[in-house]
């Protein structure tokens, strides 16, 4: 890997940097979970059916996501890998942007050296081909950003004003992507503190972003008739105790340590970029003042915005954290490694490099195993369609997916709705009856004594990450870790 000090990276090395980070993204792309991928599909292809009725649910009303992916279903028709695109070309946008906005701040060797650290994230990798709202809301911070000292610290003021507008765009299209996290914009009122000036120019962030709030609120006013049901159903959502009821069930953690933990601790998600960043902090000793000063704002100020920021007092509560948020702020802390490698030996990649594909493999794994057997009842569906089919959570959504971006399955019903009388089959996961909370059953031995076992169903990891892995000589307790769990299908003629 050629490495120069240039102002910019030279052609080869743009393709050897994006056309990497797009294999990895392919190799290790996950798809269906199970989770807001499939009501960001629903919502962007009821848009291609001429439905533009507004929903109260958080999802639906997220148009930066929605918009994008039916634009890209107008053009290329509906299916799986055109739904995932959006994600896909944020996550090589970001890469690209670091690589290209970054020199600004760090140099331009740094930059790219940066953009490879983040290009070879697992947990970056595992979120490009998740269809979920993570890649292109951390595209749009890291937007926002580079573009806002790209012009701050640009020779003279020609085009300065341009670039603030574009950073406030970028946040505004953030705004459209998930409003709850904008409130990371408080820290640019730290920039006059930290450069000891005021430029009335920097209103334009503020112009671009607002103009953004603007759009979206008129959006809301032609299909509603309400330019506030935006903002009212947040507020609704937030005094129905939702986030309380997810801190309680474990889908998300509030301890203000929680990111370090998965930085320093369980690395499985950010591998070295947690030491690396650190050793950083100490390397921005040599660069200028601003330059420094504004990439510790980035790096460090999102790191404390999503870990204290105080979101309820009774009880207090931190803002709630998932590892998938760490998305947010991996871009300067990937700037901050590249950084430090910049004195680095080149043997130092063939540590960071097997490491970071292996876990990339295991993120891989990790969701296919868990909805393989989901992806099993679809396969088994289309082969014997006869009756109907009640099912467990993750499997409905499963099928519910399928007939976003494949064929209806209208035999397939929630299980939660089964009642004795109702014939057919019944189909429960072992793996994922824990998983939602509508699931009458958490475990097999809880279900109806007339439910009658017919078989197991044993679905299959998919995808190169997981064909590595049966192939590695892997540790036996560790290899059972890995495997499928077989559902089962049950005859229901006997209720």
């Amino acid at each position: 890997m050629q490495l120069k000090d240039a102002e910019a990276p030279s052609p080869q090395q743009w393709l050897m940097l994006l056309g990497t980070a797009l294999v990895l993204r392919l190799a290790f792309y996950s798809g269906f979970f199970g989770s807001d991928e499939v009501s960001y599909t629903e919502a962007a292809y009821r848009l291609l059916d001429g439905n533009w009725t507004v929903a109260s649910y958080v999802g639906s009303n997220r148009y930066g996501v929605n918009l994008p992916m039916a634009a890209f279903g107008a053009v290329f028709g509906r299916g799986e890998w055109v739904a995932a695109a959006y994600s896909m070309i944020c996550a090589l946008a970001e890469v690209a942007l670091l690589a290209g906005l970054g020199g600004r701040l760090v140099g331009a060797r740094a930059a790219l050296l940066g953009a490879w650290l983040l290009a070879l994230t697992p947990l970056h990798v595992n979120l490009a081909g998740r269809l979920a709202a993570d890649a292109p809301m951390a595209l749009t911070l890291t937007a926002c950003f580079l573009l806002f000292f790209r012009a701050e610290l640009q020779e003279g003021s020609r085009g300065r004003t341009w670039g603030f507008l574009l950073a406030g765009l970028a946040a505004g299209w953030g705004f459209w992507i998930k409003p709850v996290a904008i409130y990371y914009l408080a820290l640019f009122l730290l920039v006059p503190l930290l450069l000891g000036r005021w430029r009335w120019s920097w209103l334009w962030l503020a112009a671009g972003f607002f103009a953004m709030v603007a759009a979206n609120c008129a959006l809301f006013a032609l299909l509603s008739g309400d330019a506030m049901f935006l903002f009212k159903t947040m507020a609704e959502r937030r005094a129905s105790g939702y986030l309380e009821q997810e801190l309680a069930g474990g889908a998300a953690m509030d301890a203000p340590w929680y990111y370090l933990v998965y930085l320093f601790g369980k690395v499985y998600h950010t591998l070295w970029l947690g030491p690396l960043a650190v050793w950083g902090l100490w390397s921005t000793r040599r660069l200028a003042p601003e330059p420094r000063r504004l990439l510790l704002l980035w790096a460090l100020g999102l790191l404390v915005a999503f870990s204290l920021m105080p979101v309820g007092f009774n009880p207090f509560t931190w803002v709630p954290k998932q590892t998938n948020y760490m998305s947010l702020f991996l871009a300067p802390l990937a700037l901050l490694g590249g950084l430090a490698l910049v004195a680095a030996a080149r043997w130092v990649w063939a540590v960071l490099v097997p490491p970071a594909l292996l876990l990339g493999a295991l993120q891989q794994n990790q969701v296919t195993a868990f909805t393989a057997n989901s992806k099993a009842l679809v396969a088994l569906v289309r082969a014997e369609p006869q009756g109907t089919y009640w099912v467990s959570s993750n499997a409905l959504r499963a099928a519910n997916f399928e007939a976003l971006v494949r064929e209806p399955l209208p035999q397939v019903r929630s299980v939660a709705d089964w009642k004795p009388g109702d014939k057919g089959r019944a189909f429960l996961d072992p793996q994922t009856l824990d998983w939602a909370q509508r699931e009458p059953f958490r475990r097999l031995d809880q279900v109806p004594a007339c439910w009658q076992r017919l078989r197991s169903v044993q679905g299959q990891a998919a995808g190169l990450g997981p064909w590595v892995l049966q192939r590695l000589p892997l540790p036996a307790a560790f290899r059972d870790r890995l495997r499928v769990a077989p559902a089962v299908l049950f005859s229901l003629e006997a209720c």
